[in-house]
C-alpha cells in the first residue's frame, strides 16, 4: 500500500475532516495487523517513538549466591550475560567492586581484571580469604560495559572452609578395567574385593592388588532379572551376617528409566549366593517420581534393621508440573526403617500405601516398614557414623515448585528461590523441611518467623511464618545447586591419623569434588575442610567407599562413566594421574 504524505494532501484540495479520517483509518489497519497507533503515527508524520531504556547488563557470579565450602584460595569469576558485549577496563575500579567480610564489613583488597575478551571479570584476593567465614561480593552500576551500559547492582555472599594442609594429599590414579559404565554404588564385600553397582542393575566384583589396582571385573547379572531386564540400582550393602563363602546383600533398585516410570515401581531385594545369584524381592511397591528420585542407598544400622531415603516426588511439597503433578506418598521425603526379623522369604512385603490404592500402613503396630525420619527431600545416601549418629546429605529443590497449605502455612506457587543443600544429623521421629501433608507437614524448612535472618528461613513467606516444632535445623549448609551425594567416615590412619574420623562426602554439582566434614565432640559439623589435593578435578563424583586396610578410596566419577583410585600419597611423589 502507498500512502499520501502529508505534504501531497494539503496540495489537493480535500476537506480536512477526510484527511483525519484516512490517517485514523491507515493506523487503525495498521493497529489491527499488530502495530500500535502511535507507532504508525510518527511513521507518517516523522520521526520515531521513544526507545526504552536499554536493560542493565546481568552477570553471572561463581561462587554463586550462598554458596558454602569454597576454597579460600578462591578467584572469583563474573561472567558478563549480555551477548556481543564486555566490560570496559575503566571501570574495573575499587570504589566499583568490593569484596569483604560480611559480619564486620572488613574489606579485603582484590586485583580487578578481564578475561576472554572482557566477557569475565577476574575479582583475586590478594591473599588467602579467613577459613570458615561468610564473605560478600558487592558490584555497583559504576562498571559499564564498552557501550557504556551499566552493569547491573549485584550483591551474593559465599562461606569458605578451610583449606586442607598441603600434607594431605592423594594420587588420583586411572583405572582401566572400571570404564564406560554409569557406576552408582561402591561397596566393600567381606571378601576384600571391591563391589561396584551399574545403573543398569549390573553388579561388578573386582578383585584388588596389592598396589590398589583393579583386575578384569567379574559380572554379577542377577538383579536384572535374568540379565535380561535393567533395573536402576541405586545401592546395596551388605549383610553383617555375610562371609566370603555366604555372601547376602540388600539392594535399592527402580523401574529402568527416568521419563514418567510408573509409581509405586520401587523394590527393596535380597541377593545372595556365591555370585548374588539368588534374588528375592523384599519390599515392592515403594513409591517413585516421574524423574530420577527413587529409593536410594541402603544401609544397615547399629541395632541390625535396614534403613534407605525415600526421596520426595515433588519439588517442595506440592504437585507441580515440573515433576509431572506426580503429589507425595505416604512414605515420600522419609527416612524409612525395615525390621528384617519381620522379613518372610518368598513373601515381599508390599508397602503401597493407601493414597495410590494400597493397604500398607507404616503406623500399624507390628509394621515390618515405617517411618524413621521426616521431611528428607532427596538424600542419596545415609551413614550410620562411629558416634552412633546417622546423618544425611541432602539435595535441595530447584525453584518453580508449590508448597501446599495447611495448619499455619499459606501456600507459595512457583517458587522463584532455589533451596539450598543440607546435610542433617538424622534424629528419629523429627522432621527435616519439605512437606508432605499427608504426614501433617505443610511448613517449608524454617518457615520465615522474623524479619531479621532465620536458619532455614523461606523468604517467600510471609513474616511471622513458624516452623514445625518438630523440625530439626541443618547441621551444616552446602549452599545451592551442590548436589552432595556419597558419604563415608574415613577410618584409616593414612597421614598420621590426620583424617581419621572425617566425613568425606561427594559434591556432584558444585565443586565437583570430595569436601571433609569434621564433627565435634556432640556430634556436629564444627567445621569443613576442602581443597584436598586428588580430591578435586572430578568428574560428577557420586559415590565413594574406603578400602580400611590401605586407607585407599575409590569413588565413582559418573560424569566420566567410570571408577578412580584415590591414594595416599607418599612425601613429595608427582601426582599419578594418567587420565
Amino acid at each position: 500500500m502507498t500512502l499520501l504524505s502529508p505534504r501531497r494532501l494539503r496540495s489537493v484540495n480535500v476537506p480536512l475532516a477526510l484527511v483525519l479520517a484516512l490517517v485514523l483509518a491507515v493506523s487503525l489497519a495498521w493497529w489491527a495487523r499488530g502495530r500500535g497507533l502511535k507507532t504508525r503515527a510518527a511513521h507518517l508524520f516523522g520521526g520515531e517513538p521513544a526507545k526504552a531504556p536499554l536493560a542493565p547488563v546481568a552477570l553471572e557470579i561463581k561462587p554463586g549466591d550462598g554458596e558454602g565450602d569454597v576454597r579460600p584460595d578462591i578467584t572469583i569469576e563474573a561472567r558478563i550475560k549480555w551477548p556481543g558485549t564486555a566490560v570496559d577496563q575503566q571501570t574495573l575500579l575499587a570504589g566499583n567492586i568490593a569484596l569483604f567480610q560480611t559480619s564486620d564489613r572488613s574489606p579485603v583488597p582484590v586485583t580487578l581484571s578481564k578475561r576472554s575478551g572482557g566477557k569475565y571479570i577476574v575479582v583475586k584476593p590478594t591473599t588467602r580469604l579467613a577459613g570458615n567465614t561468610r564473605y560478600t561480593l558487592s558490584v555497583n552500576n559504576r562498571v559499564k560495559d564498552v557501550t557504556g551500559k551499566p552493569i547491573a547492582n549485584h550483591s551474593s555472599t559465599f562461606t569458605t572452609g578451610t583449606l586442607a594442609e598441603p600434607s594431605l594429599r592423594f594420587e588420583q590414579v586411572a583405572l582401566p578395567t572400571a570404564t564406560g559404565t554409569g557406576f552408582t554404588a561402591v561397596v566393600m564385600g567381606p571378601d576384600q574385593k571391591l563391589y561396584a553397582g551399574a545403573d543398569d542393575g549390573r553388579i561388578f566384583r573386582f578383585e584388588i592388588g596389592a598396589d590398589g589396582m583393579l583386575a578384569a571385573p567379574q559380572l554379577l547379572p542377577a538383579l536384572q532379572r535374568g540379565g535380561k531386564v535393567p533395573r536402576l540400582l541405586t545401592g546395596f550393602c551388605f549383610d553383617p551376617s555375610s562371609t566370603p563363602g555366604k555372601l547376602i546383600v540388600w539392594a535399592s533398585h527402580g523401574h529402568y528409566g527416568f521419563d514418567s516410570p510408573p509409581d509405586f515401581s520401587g523394590i527393596i531385594s535380597r541377593l545372595s549366593g556365591r555370585d548374588l545369584e539368588v534374588v528375592e524381592d523384599v519390599v515392592v511397591g515403594l513409591p517413585r517420581s516421574v524423574k530420577d528420585h527413587v529409593n536410594n542407598q541402603p544401609v544397615i544400622g547399629p541395632d541390625g534393621a535396614l534403613y534407605w531415603p525415600q526421596p520426595s516426588n515433588s519439588a517442595y511439597g506440592a504437585p507441580d508440573e515440573i515433576w509431572g503433578n506426580r503429589p507425595e506418598r505416604g512414605l515420600t521425603a522419609t527416612i524409612l526403617r525395615l525390621d528384617l526379623t519381620k522379613v518372610t522369604p518368598g513373601k515381599p512385603i508390599d508397602a503401597k500405601t493407601k493414597d495410590g490404592g494400597g493397604n500398607y500402613d507404616p503406623f500399624a503396630p507390628g509394621a515390618p516398614v515405617t517411618i524413621y525420619a521426616y521431611g528428607v527431600r532427596l538424600a542419596y545416601d545415609l551413614l550410620w557414623a562411629s558416634n552412633g549418629q546417622l546423618y544425611a546429605p541432602v539435595n535441595g529443590s530447584s525453584a518453580g515448585g508449590n508448597t501446599p497449605s495447611g495448619g499455619t502455612a499459606a501456600p507459595l506457587r512457583d517458587i522463584k528461590f532455589a533451596e539450598d543443600d543440607w546435610f542433617f544429623r538424622i534424629v528419629p521421629g523429627k522432621y527435616y523441611g519439605h512437606p508432605n501433608p499427608l504426614h501433617g507437614y505443610f511448613v517449608l524448612n524454617g518457615g520465615n518467623p522474623t524479619s531479621g535472618y532465620d536458619v532455614g528461613e523461606f523468604p517467600e513467606y510471609p513474616v511471622g511464618t513458624k516452623p514445625d516444632p518438630r523440625w530439626q535445623p541443618p547441621a551444616h549448609n552446602f549452599g545451592q545447586h551442590i548436589s552432595p551425594n556419597g558419604i563415608i567416615e574415613y577410618r584409616g590412619g593414612a597421614f598420621g591419623g590426620k583424617l581419621k574420623g572425617m566425613l568425606m562426602v561427594c559434591r556432584y554439582n558444585g565443586g565437583s569434588d570430595i569436601i571433609g566434614l569434621k564433627l565435634d565432640p556432640e556430634g556436629n559439623v564444627g567445621s569443613t575442610i576442602v581443597g584436598i589435593e586428588g580430591f578435586t578435578g572430578l568428574a560428577s563424583p557420586l559415590d565413594l567407599v574406603e578400602d580400611t586396610r590401605s586407607g585407599n578410596i575409590y569413588i565413582s566419577e559418573y560424569g566420566a562413566q567410570k571408577l578412580t583410585l584415590l591414594r595416599p600419597a607418599r612425601a613429595n611423589p608427582r601426582m599419578a594421574d594418567s587420565r
